[in-house]
């Protein structure tokens, strides 16, 4: 039943993927919009902006792909899409915290509501996006604490504001939080749904056998 309702989960995250898709290019026009509001030059905003826009292009490409991979697969592969799912959402959260500059330091938000989104709307089992989205979270705190090098991926140290690694933590355990509470409603809907379909296959037969019980008795006494 684990494996069913892994590859029930795989089938249903497709149109969670497009809202998710729809609401981040929303998001991305808004802010867009408002940084060319500004003084600012629209040549500055829209390199500032078109990094975040080709990891988004990409982002959703590979999503796309491998989403249809798993719905046409077994529950292996849906298992496969869970882990490389979050692989990839680790990918574009660490870009994107790199690509912070003192300009859009703020945009640190945006991280996140991704962590929240991300482990509760994606029909993911709870340990495994709980687990593979704190790649990102331990960057920013190895960072923030000086204790990776340079090159490490990550957000500059000095540019992230004071209490940025607190709100990223605390929306990694929020989003963790409601990831767990939102797969065991799944999975007991999941296991009420089975087993309506199992007593309803059991009613089915035994109505099949009592039908058939009855036309042997009727040939019987026909015969008697």
């Amino acid at each position: 039943m684990e494996q069913e309702y892994i590859t029930d989960c795989a089938k249903r995250r497709w149109p969670v993927l497009i809202f998710v898709f729809c609401f981040d290019v929303l998001s991305f026009i808004l802010r867009t919009t408002a940084k060319l509001l500004h003084p600012a030059p629209p040549s500055d905003v829209l390199l500032e902006m078109a990094p975040q826009l080709l990891n988004m292009a990409v982002l959703y490409t590979l999503v796309g792909a491998i989403n249809w991979r798993s719905r046409r697969g077994s529950s292996m592969a849906a298992r496969q899409e869970e882990v490389v799912l979050c692989a990839l959402m680790d990918a574009a959260v660490t870009f994107l915290l790199s690509s912070l500059t003192r300009d859009n330091a703020q945009d640190y938000v945006l991280v996140s509501y991704f962590l929240i989104t991300t482990t509760t709307f994606l029909s993911l089992r709870w340990h495994v996006g709980a687990a593979l989205l704190s790649v990102p979270v331990l960057l920013t705190m190895g960072q923030t604490c000086n204790v990776l090098p340079d090159w490490a991926p990550g957000p500059p140290a000095s540019i992230l504001p004071k209490d940025a690694v607190v709100h990223i933590v605390m929306a990694w355990g929020v989003g963790a939080l409601m990831a767990y509470l939102a797969e065991s409603y799944r999975r007991q809907v999941f296991a009420n749904h089975k087993l309506t379909l199992l007593a309803a296959h059991k009613e089915l037969l035994e109505s099949r056998m009592r039908e058939q019980m009855q036309r042997q008795l009727a040939e019987a006494q026909a015969q008697v």
